[in-house]
């Protein structure tokens, strides 16, 4: 289990090589299923995962083949990325990197709204309440 949110500026500040590396080592047919609490990382999850599976140092360069299913009692989007052969993967398909597209969008959004919060010292943002303890 790895949290991705939580966890999304270290990712961002070495080009989400965790997950490179992770689909580089993971063995063929292997499964990597994310169910973040958002998917606003998608694309960039993907794009790191598909330099992995493509780096000339792995001993079977392989493919990834992408779903993006619902998880029944959660809100949106799960990534699915399925590490096969690259000659038994079709192509990703145009709805998958529209939903991509609008998976960035939404990051860029919020990357925004985030710096105007950061900007307005912070107002907007919830604050910690104040332990009933009294301690």
């Amino acid at each position: 289990s790895y949290v991705v949110a939580e966890n999304a500026r270290a990712l961002r500040e070495t080009n989400f090589r965790f997950f490179e590396d992770l689909a580089a080592a993971a063995p063929l047919d292997s499964l990597i299923l994310l169910a973040e609490t958002t998917h606003r990382l998608w694309p960039d999850l993907f794009d790191a995962s598909l330099r992995g599976v493509r780096r000339p140092d792995i001993a079977r360069p392989g493919a990834l083949a992408l779903s993006l299913p619902t998880i029944k009692g959660k809100h949106g989007v799960a990534l699915c990325l399925h590490k096969r052969e690259a000659c038994a993967v079709g192509p990703v398909t145009e709805e998958d990197m529209e939903w991509m597209r609008l998976f960035a969008e939404d990051n860029k959004a919020h990357e925004r709204r985030m710096a105007r919060v950061r900007e307005e010292g912070g107002r907007g943002m919830a604050r910690p309440r104040p332990s009933r303890s009294g301690c």
